[in-house]
Order: C-alpha cells, then structure tokens, then sequence
C-alpha cells in the first residue's frame, strides 16, 4: 500500500482482498507466494483477464483558474493550473515520481498530449534520462525523417577543451588544487610537473583536485562540517 496504489491513500483498501504482485513474489492477503516472477504472473493475467468495454467514471477535468501572482507563497493551488495550462498540443509530459505526477495525473491536457511516469519503482532521477531521450525521439518526423527544426534541437553540453579542440586541435592544460588536510594549507598548481607534494607549513601530504582551466573553487570552513569546497566555472558554457 503505497501514496500511488492508493491514489495518497484516499482509498482504504482492506489487505485481505489485495493481491500484490512483486518483482520475485507475490502476496494473496496475508499469504506469501515466493519465487514468482512479475512477467510471469502479468503474462498468465493477460490470457484470462477480459477487456472491459466501461469507461472510467474519472474523467479529467481542469484544474480550475491560475491563482496567486507576484511575491504569493508557491502553493499547489497556484502551481498545477500554470503548469497545465502551459501544455500545447502534441506535447511530452514527463513528470518525476511524487507531487508532480499526483498533481497533473487528472489535469485536462490539450489533445495529442502523452503522459509519463515512472509509477512502478518510483525511480527518483528517472524523469530527466527519459525525458532527454523523448526530445531525441521526437525529432524524427511523420515520414521517420530526422528533423532538424530548431523547435526540437538538441545541443549537448561541450566543456572548454572540447571546444578549443575543434578548433585548434589543443586543450587547455589543466591545473591541480592542492590542500593539505592537516592544516588547510593550499595552491593553486598550473603545471602538474611541479605539484607540491607536501605541505610546506606541516610537512603532511597533500591532496590533490584536478580541475578544468576554466573552474574556480570557493572554500569554506566551519568547526563542525569541516572544510566544504564548491566548484563553478568562470563561464558557464550553455
């Protein structure tokens, strides 16, 4: 019983009348079946299991005018609606597992619109792979042609050596973030034959952090985190 069987636990269902198919069992109200594999129980299902002519009683419905504006708390009231009427025709919608699947589920979505969610595992970080590969595929056309239109471009982050590489046939050197872990001493070292192994106050070894040319590292310490180092680059290529 889960926020997803349940629909956020809004339904009470009695365990002794759920069957609960896993991935290596299965559970018949309180008796346990196990080494039963999903695919075969859903295989077996599909065989005796009827197609049912009746539609759902749910129908979706809109989810009502855009509230708030300007400085307004960012509640579901004032989120779903603008992200739904956001949608136009023939979109992809991918949402990741949690409020943003449950609060879009029953939205009305402008016709031709598909809906995707990994509802099985509940993968958290499923949403952003699947919906890189939905733009890839959706660049294909009616006619199975490759589309290069600019409404369905994708252009794949490229750091600075790869860049200066294709066009020079060079990269950029890279330097090395020296610290020691002793007493926090560190350098920056722009020629890795010269890296400074230990440390010139405590004589401790040092740590060594490749980093690209176009990098920088901000450091903070506290007494009880310890040292946090945070890297962002000069640049940020888009």
């Amino acid at each position: 019983m889960t926020d997803f069987s349940t629909g956020a636990f809004t339904a009470h269902l009695d365990p002794e009348k759920t069957i609960n198919i896993r991935h290596h069992l299965t559970q018949v109200g309180s008796k346990v079946y196990p080494n039963v594999e999903m695919k075969d129980v859903l295989t077996e299902l599909t065989r005796h299991v009827k197609r049912s002519s009746e539609k759902s009683p749910i129908k979706p419905v809109s989810l009502g005018a855009k509230v708030g504006s300007g400085s307004d708390p960012i509640t579901a009231e004032a989120l779903y609606p603008r992200w739904a009427n956001f949608l136009k025709p023939n979109d992809i919608l991918i949402t990741e597992s949690g409020t943003s699947s449950m609060g879009l589920a029953f939205a009305l979505l402008p016709k031709g619109v598909t809906f995707h969610n990994q509802t099985l595992w509940a993968a958290i970080g499923w949403a952003t792979p699947a919906a890189f590969g939905s733009k890839f595929l959706s660049r294909f056309n009616e006619k199975d042609e490759w589309d290069d239109s600019p409404e369905s471009q994708i252009i794949p982050y490229e750091d600075i050596n790869t860049k200066q590489q294709k066009i020079t046939g060079e990269r950029f050197p890279n330097i090395v973030l020296e610290l020691c872990d002793s007493c926090r001493w560190c350098a920056t070292c722009f020629n890795p034959r010269d890296l400074i192994m230990k440390c010139p106050i405590c004589s401790m070894e040092n740590s060594q952090v490749p980093m690209n040319i176009d990098e920088v590292c901000n450091m903070e310490f506290s007494n009880i985190r310890g040292i946090t180092l945070s890297f962002d680059r000069k640049n940020p290529m888009r």
